[in-house]
C-alpha cells in the first residue's frame, strides 16, 4: 500500500471550467502565479464522507467566507483514481491562513504553493507533508490563469 505522500504526489487537479491546464503538483505548468496559492476543500471533515449535498453546503460556506475575505478563487476538482473532492485555488493567500481555514472546515491537509515549491502540509502540526520544488523542467503554460 502506497503512503500518503506519495498518494498526494499523484493527486491530479483539474478546473472545472476544462478549459484550464490539469496538474498535479509535480506538473504545475510553468507561468503559474508568482504569488502565493493554495488549494482548499470543505469536503469530508475529519475524513468523515458526507453526502454530495452536505459537501456542496459545505463548500459554499468555504467559498462565500473566501470572498467575504477578499480571495479570488477558481473551482477546481482535485483526487485520484475514483475519489475526487471539489476545490478552490485561492489566489494570494499565505501558508498560515490556508491552514486556518483548513482547520476550521476539517481537513487534514491543504496544498500550497509560495511561488518556489508547491507542498502538501498536514493542517493540525503545519508539516510538509510531500513537497516539490519549482523546477525550469516543469511543463510550459499553454492555458491562461
Amino acid at each position: 500500500m502506497e503512503n500518503l505522500a506519495e498518494i498526494y504526489r499523484k493527486n491530479v487537479f483539474s478546473f472545472k471550467d476544462t478549459q484550464r491546464a490539469s496538474f498535479t503538483i509535480e506538473t504545475i505548468p510553468l507561468g503559474v502565479y508568482s504569488t502565493p496559492w493554495a488549494i482548499i476543500t470543505a469536503w469530508d471533515p475529519d475524513n468523515n464522507t458526507l453526502s454530495q449535498e452536505q459537501n456542496d453546503a459545505r463548500n459554499l460556506e468555504l467559498k462565500n467566507l473566501l470572498h467575504v475575505r477578499g480571495f479570488n478563487v477558481i473551482e477546481c476538482i482535485g483526487g485520484l483514481d475514483d475519489h475526487f473532492e471539489e476545490s478552490f485555488l485561492v489566489e494570494k493567500i499565505v501558508l498560515d491562513e490556508a491552514l486556518e481555514l483548513g482547520k476550521m472546515f476539517g481537513q487534514y491537509a491543504i496544498v500550497h504553493h509560495d511561488g518556489k515549491k508547491c507542498a502538501y502540509y498536514e493542517v493540525n502540526t503545519k508539516n510538509e507533508i510531500v513537497t516539490t520544488h519549482i523546477r525550469s523542467k516543469q511543463r510550459p503554460l499553454h492555458a491562461h490563469f
